[in-house]
């Protein structure tokens, strides 16, 4: 390329960058003036992402300090329990040191992400158009698309910068040969993954979309580099990819069918925009969750339709076709991406076609069926959308005079932008740091009440100024023990406390506010001491005290036969061995159900053990314990709430956590288990019985 060109295209890129960002700076009026004391759109993921950048910032990547990320102690590698965000950390780790605010971190990203993705578009359109002005209504569409808009709390999302310039390295490679787009194309595509994991795999797709209708254009040679290359991507992410696959498996973490249906778009999807949309918000419907509203703008679809109209009137279909035409191919990738956002389960207008979707075939790959929200393909089908938008303006304008090419390009860019523009982004103050420290004490923290996610996060962000590891949390994912923990304290569970303390807890924190009636500090207080409240009367403080001593376990008492009223044909899964299969009521708890263990003859009994396998929730509510040496008088051993108990048993098993439940021993044969709680929608479920005999000496 000529040094006059290249000047010139570089001025073009910093001149469309600087509109951009003026654009985006007043998109988001007035954040980039409190960018450390506001936080964008609401408390939730945008406080979760902002800590994650935090911890990004003080740890090394790809370490096991890095992956130990200080939330839902004791578990470990709970980073891997959402995005990591670390293609962001080249650009928000040097903001935060210099700052010492990680919000100022997370809102300079959150800005740029428009920015950049406007910028990056504009130089894949300006690649393919050889157009400023049709590559700078490229910018525009994508880099502040409607779709954004739906998309405002979660910067991974929104960070899709990296994408076109992995297309922008195709193109260039396949017309040039040359080895450094290539370089492009793998480095954006792996700073891509770093970024977002959903759209590592959803780019994996729109390249083999590529691959499949530039093959004969590209050669033989050329189509190996490019897919040596991408192989080249999938080993160099493949530490992060394994690591995730890991972590997931050892705490049972997956996401099933029905959430996959819920983050998943609608049919009628294309025309669904985001409630906060100035111009089309409730103007047009919105089908499904906010993931779903993958409207484009009618100005992108009226470029995309007119541009093919004015380059086919007097052609038909097959030359665009045979020539593998680069419009057309954006035309079909945009559908193809948007019909797998439809999820494996379609549905039209709200109500469900009852077929399989494309998605559907993606999700027994590796990797796919973990991912939540399908819908996610609307950023790819964006991209494809708007370039071929772009290519459609130049195509319409090729014959036009300057001065119409001009009205032509303002009038594009003006709708482009209203159509993306919000009502308004909303901005909220961030959680206060506590005064908390290091001679307060050390160790895990368990900040009370446990309310909702908005809570949670609120504790996570004042954990980046004490630094303390939280049993609380905040992610995509949770622990197996999370949900049952929460059911315990709210429950004022006996044993929560002292399970907490033999897992590693030292002290709790109660926010004040939220316990106006004094219950919850007086809960704490049952196996706690008070240590102080804070100087603003923000939370109190206490130390957990020491759990008392395990009593030891004695060898396992066969067993003979187990009994059940309820679904007796499956009773024998109790005895198998297995931990992956399993006997359940199959129907929430009532009250009344039982499980009778034959021991053959009479033991010495000291505990029963329930293996709750990967049913983490569908434990008992209450059980009580009885004994008998000949079925018929049975003699109470044990009686109360098995929550705590538990959160104890899963926090030392993970997914396949148990109920150890220790008694005074006494000689048995039968011992009866009766469930004596109601539960709106858990089952009662066991993997696995075990009976003890006291341990030798006792």
């Amino acid at each position: 390329m000529p040094a006059g060109r290249t000047l010139s295209t570089t001025r073009a890129t910093l001149l469309a960058s600087a509109a951009y960002l003026l654009l985006t700076i007043a998109l988001t009026w007035p954040l980039v003036t409190a960018l450390g004391s506001a936080v964008p759109n609401d408390l939730g993921d945008p406080v979760l992402n902002t800590w994650i950048l935090w911890w990004n910032a003080f740890h090394w990547p790809l370490t096991e300090a890095w992956w130990n990320a200080g939330i839902f102690f004791p578990a470990d590698h709970t980073l891997a329990f959402s995005e990591h965000l670390l293609g962001l950390a080249p650009l928000t780790t040097p903001i935060t040191h210099l700052s010492g605010n990680p919000l100022v971190a997370y809102n300079v990203a959150f800005i740029l992400t428009f920015a950049l993705s406007a910028t990056s578009s504009f130089l894949l359109a300006l690649a393919l158009t050889g157009r400023r002005d049709a590559a700078f209504v490229a910018g525009l569409a994508f880099g502040f698309a409607p779709y954004r808009i739906a998309q405002l709390s979660h910067l991974q999302v929104l960070a899709a910068f990296w994408m076109p310039l992995v297309l922008l390295g195709l193109h260039q490679f396949a017309a040039t040969g040359r080895k450094r787009w290539l370089v492009l194309f793998a480095s954006a595509f792996i700073l891509q993954a770093l970024t977002n994991g959903y759209y590592l795999m959803f780019m994996l797709v729109l390249v083999a979309v590529w691959l499949t209708w530039f093959t004969r254009r590209l050669g033989l040679a050329r189509t190996g580099a490019v897919a040596l290359a991408t192989v080249t991507v999938v080993i160099a992410m493949s530490p992060v990819l394994l690591t995730y696959r890991s972590v997931h498996a050892h705490y049972g973490l997956e996401r099933n069918l029905d959430q996959m249906r819920l983050y998943s778009a609608d049919v009628a999807g294309w025309i669904s925009a985001s409630s906060g949309l100035l111009l089309w918000g409730g103007r047009l419907p919105e089908y499904g969750t906010a993931e779903g509203a993958l409207f484009t703008g009618f100005t992108v679809l009226l470029l995309v339709g007119v541009g093919l109209l004015a380059r086919n009137s007097t052609q038909s279909v097959r030359p665009a076709l045979t020539s593998r035409s680069i419009a057309l191919f954006y035309l079909i990738a945009a559908v193809v991406m948007f019909l797998l956002a439809l999820g494996p389960a379609p549905s039209a207008f709200g109500e469900r076609l009852g077929i399989p979707g494309p998605f559907s075939w993606l999700a027994g790959l590796p990797g796919f069926g973990s991912l939540r929200a399908p819908a996610r393909f609307g950023m790819l089908m964006t991209l494809c959308a708007t370039t071929g938008a772009a290519i459609g303006f130049a195509r319409l304008t090729a014959s036009w005079r300057a001065p119409t090419t001009a009205v032509a390009l303002l009038v594009a860019s003006v709708a482009v932008a209203a159509e993306g523009w919000p009502r308004a982004v909303s901005f909220w103050e961030p959680p206060k740091a506590w005064d908390l420290s290091a001679t307060d004490g050390a160790g895990a923290l368990l900040v009370l009440p446990i309310l909702n996610e908005l809570n949670e996060a609120a504790s996570m962000y004042r954990a980046m100024s004490h630094g303390r590891p939280l049993v609380n949390g905040y992610s995509g994912h949770i622990p197996p023990w999370y949900l049952p923990l929460r059911e315990a304290l709210n429950d004022s569970d006996p044993m929560i406390l002292e399970t907490l303390a033999r897992a590693g807890v030292s002290q709790v924190a109660v926010v004040n506010r939220n316990d106006r009636e004094r219950a919850w500090r007086t809960f704490v207080l049952t196996h706690a001491t008070f240590v102080r409240e804070s100087a603003d009367a923000t939370f109190t403080l206490f130390n957990l005290n020491p759990p008392g001593p395990s009593l030891p376990e004695g060898q396992s008492i066969p067993i003979v036969a187990v009994h059940a009223a309820i679904h007796p044909e499956i009773v024998s899964t109790l005895t198998d061995g297995r931990p992956d299969t399993w006997w359940s009521t199959l129907a929430p708890q009532t009250g009344g159900e039982e499980l009778i263990i034959d021991l053959g003859t009479l033991h010495q009994v000291q505990a029963v053990d329930l293996l709750i396998g990967r049913s983490g929730f569908e434990f008992p509510r209450s059980l009580e314990v009885d004994m008998s040496g000949d079925g018929a008088v049975w003699t109470r051993a044990w009686t109360g709430p098995t929550a705590g108990l538990a959160v104890g048993g899963l926090m030392r098993g993970a997914a396949l956590g148990s109920i150890n439940i220790s008694f005074a021993p006494a000689s048995a044969r039968f011992v009866k288990l009766h469930q004596a709680a109601r539960h709106r929608s858990a089952w009662w479920t066991v993997a696995e019985l075990r009976v003890f005999q006291p341990a030798a000496g006792r």
